[in-house]
Formats: C-alpha cells, sequence, structure tokens
C-alpha cells in the first residue's frame, strides 16, 4: 500500500513523507523495519523495473501498477535480501492473489519464474566455468 501510494504521487511527495503519513502514530519494532525496506525498494526502482521489462511479455504502461509493486518487492527480495526464490514466488502469489486478478497472478508467477529460470541458469554456468 505505502509503495502504490507511493508511485501515485511521487511527483509531489517523498517517500518519507508517504511513510510518515502511513506510519503516524505507530510505535512498534516493525516501523523502522518498514521504513528502511519501502526505502531500498524505492531507491533500486530503476533497476528492478529494468528486470521486470526484460522478463515481461508486454511493455510497461501495459503492466498494472499493483502487479509492477508486488514484481518489485518479490525481485528485491531475491536479489537484495536473498530470500529463497520459492519464498519470494510464494509470497508475491499471495499477494497479487489478494490485491489483482487471477490474469495478474499468473502474469507475475510467470515473469518471475522465468527470472529465476535464466539467472539461475546463467549463474550456474558462470559457476562452472563455462
Amino acid at each position: 500500500m505505502i509503495l502504490y501510494q507511493y508511485e501515485v504521487q511521487k511527483e509531489h511527495t517523498t517517500i518519507d513523507e508517504i511513510l510518515d503519513g502511513f506510519l503516524k502514530n505507530k510505535n512498534n519494532r516493525y516501523v523502522k523495519a518498514l521504513r528502511e525496506r519501502a526505502r531500498e525498494i524505492v531507491g533500486c526502482t530503476d533497476v528492478l523495473d529494468s528486470i521486470i521489462d526484460k522478463y515481461s511479455e508486454y511493455p510497461p504502461d501495459r503492466i498494472q501498477l499493483s502487479d509492477r509493486i508486488i514484481l518489485r518487492i518479490a525481485l528485491f527480495d531475491m536479489i537484495y535480501n536473498h530470500i529463497p526464490e520459492e519464498i519470494a514466488i510464494s509470497e508475491a502469489l499471495k499477494i497479487a492473489n489478494k490485491f489483482s486478478n487471477p490474469l495478474s497472478t499468473k502474469f507475475i508467477n510467470g515473469l518471475l519464474g522465468r527470472f529465476v529460470r535464466e539467472e539461475l541458469s546463467r549463474d550456474n554456468r558462470e559457476s562452472k566455468g563455462e
């Protein structure tokens, strides 16, 4: 929700202002981690979007904003947080089932699957010296 709000208003606000609005009067141990993670994902948006564009069957303007955000989170988790791909994909699909539609869920699953297959295949070849 925070990342969606930021994307809709980023011409007029910062991620910190969005976070302040969402987290006002919240004081628990997750607030700091949520702030940090949102900032990190926003900071990597260009890299994450280039990966999405590389593995997508559709031009960027045809991908729903909510789907793009779900993909950014999953890719960020796999690349930067080193979350196992099965877990990152499973979590992305849970979010998509809640906030998107069945076609979007298939699209997200397919794109993340292509990314994992191609990246792992290339990484495996490189590690074997091929």
